[in-house]
Order: C-alpha cells, then structure tokens, then sequence
C-alpha cells in the first residue's frame, strides 16, 4: 500500500493551475447559462471534476481522454486512492488548496467503494455534478457547494454522514463517507516528478 500524501506537503501547492481550475469551475456554477454548464452537469461527477481542469488548461486533454472511461465504483488507483490524504474536518476543508480532486468513499466495502467527486476551490468549497450523494445540492447540475458547512461532520468517524443510496429494507437511512483528495499535480502522470511521493 502507498503511503499518505501529508496534507501538509500539499497545502504548499495552490498552484496556477489549481488556482485556475478553481476559477472556471465557480465561474460556470454561478453562470448557468454558460454552455460548459450543461457540458459538466451531463457527466459523470468524477468525470466533471477532471473536465472542468481540462477546461481551465489545469489538466492535459490527453490525460483526460486515456483515463476518463476507465474510472469506475471500484477501478481508481489512477485517479484519487483511499490512501489519499485525507480531509476530516469543516477546519481541514477550509485549509484545503484550490484545485484539489476530492473523491468520497464508502469504507463499510472492501475495497472501499468510490461514490462522489469534486474539485475544491478554496475557503471550504468546492464544484461538482449530481451532489444529492453527499446530502448537499441537486441530483444533477454542477454546483458550488462550502463543505465546510454543508456537510454533516461525524466526530470520531473521520468522516461525514451522508444519505444511504441503498433502499434495501433493513438498511439504513444514512451512511459514513470519507474524503481522499489528490491536487492536479500529481493527476497528470508527467508531472509526477514533483516531490511527492507517487501514488496509485
């Protein structure tokens, strides 16, 4: 297993990209008359949060195009990992940098099932499509939400409670979710040479 990424480490990086990134995300969820509006709100969450860098020329489009389709509930090594650094509280998502993919899991899986994902753009926000998941926004539309104070911190869980997608009788209404993240920088495999240790 790869080790964390400190979060620390990655608090020094609030690049131009991830700077821009953040930028064209905010910009087109306050605009919804924008074209790239209905771009984002029509694909998959963790595909519109690597689109929307792709859009703000914070991602390589070949990247985008070489990993877009391969990314499932199960399959993400390549994108946001469960070794990710994590975020576990209103006071460390508001440290976060802009640019940050976030991706939220589902520990009670093995391996841990990836639900939701966004892209952070500072002060505890943070842009994504179809975020109901995560008990924040609508089914679909790319939105900006502050997580800081939207979501519902569970002390001593390490994580949030979030709706239960699975109607299943017996099951219950709400669920445990935990927050990975991974900045542009280490998303585009030539820029890995950053002093990061490699992931995925």
């Amino acid at each position: 297993m790869p080790d964390l990424i400190k979060p620390d480490a990655l608090k020094l990086h609030s690049s131009a990209r991830g700077r821009a990134a953040a930028g064209y995300a905010t910009r087109v969820a306050q605009n919804t008359a924008l074209p790239d509006y209905l771009d984002l709100s029509g694909k998959m969450c963790w595909v519109a949060a690597l689109y929307c860098a792709v859009q703000a020329d914070a991602l390589s489009k070949k990247y985008f195009e070489k990993v877009q389709h391969q990314i499932t509930f199960q399959t993400y090594s390549f994108f946001v990992c469960p070794t990710d650094a994590a975020i576990v509280s209103a006071i460390e998502m508001r440290a976060l940098p802009q640019g940050c993919i976030l991706a939220f899991f589902d520990f009670s899986f093995t391996p841990a099932k990836l639900v939701h994902a966004m892209i952070s753009s500072g002060a505890g926000f943070a842009c994504g499509n179809k975020n109901s998941c995560i008990g924040v926004g609508r089914d679909v539309g790319w939105e900006s939400h502050n997580l800081a104070e939207k979501l519902k911190w569970a002390a001593g869980t390490d994580g949030f409670t979030a709706p239960e997608t699975d109607v299943s009788p017996g099951k219950s209404k709400t669920r445990i979710l935990k927050i990975r993240y991974r900045p542009l920088e280490l998303m585009d495999p030539p820029t890995r040479s950053l002093n990061f240790k490699k992931l995925g």
